[in-house]
């Protein structure tokens, strides 16, 4: 039976997003003594060779927990920010990836990522019924969205990287609040009714 999976916020071929969240792809020393240098600065050549190699790892692991989660007929929501273009496409990421994928653009996707014809649907919001629960998707969290009144409806979002308290009746689905992979709807509700 297919089923319908949630993430966010994977920033696949990102390097900075390893130091800005901390990502445990990289020694906590690594991460501290890149982030001492100003931003916009060259990194020395040793140091920025092993923030490359800690993003490919970062990347060769969360794909590898992606397709051990997700089987190839099953549905994947990303709610934004799936890649950091550069040295790889979207594309190199997306034919590697188990599911039927569906894209909610955040403000890292670009016209080369959201425009790939790998995305079942590619938009900037989604409203959806899934295992008998309307969830509003976006990719940032929000106040009120339909159906909030009166908790009719979930509102998932990504963005925050597990920084923003969610409130009642929402959850961030970014990858840094799940393991570095999609999570089902069931383990969100339980986040969601657990506080």
């Amino acid at each position: 039976m297919r089923k319908t999976w949630f993430t966010a916020d994977t920033h696949f071929g990102h390097s900075n997003i390893i130091l800005y969240c901390r990502r445990p792809f990289m020694p906590a020393s690594d991460i501290d003594a890149c982030l001492a240098f100003p931003r916009g600065t060259t990194l020395p050549s040793d140091l920025k060779q092993r923030l490359e190699a800690a993003t490919h790892a970062m990347d060769e692991e969360m794909i590898r927990r992606w397709n051990d989660t997700i089987a190839p007929g099953d549905d994947v929501w990303h709610l934004g920010d799936f890649c950091h273009t550069g040295r790889c496409t979207a594309d190199d990421y997306l034919r590697r990836l188990n599911g039927r994928l569906h894209l909610v653009r955040g403000n890292h996707d670009h016209l080369e990522t959201y425009g790939n014809r790998a995305w079942i649907f590619s938009q900037n919001y989604a409203e959806l019924r899934c295992e008998k629960t309307d969830l509003v998707l976006f990719h940032y969290a929000m106040r009120v969205w339909n159906g909030s009144f009166g908790g009719k409806a979930l509102q998932l979002f990504g963005h925050s990287h597990g920084l923003l308290d969610a409130l009642p009746g929402q959850c961030d689905v970014g990858v840094d609040c799940w393991d570095f992979r999609p999570v089902s709807l069931d383990r969100i509700k339980e986040r969601i009714e657990t506080g």
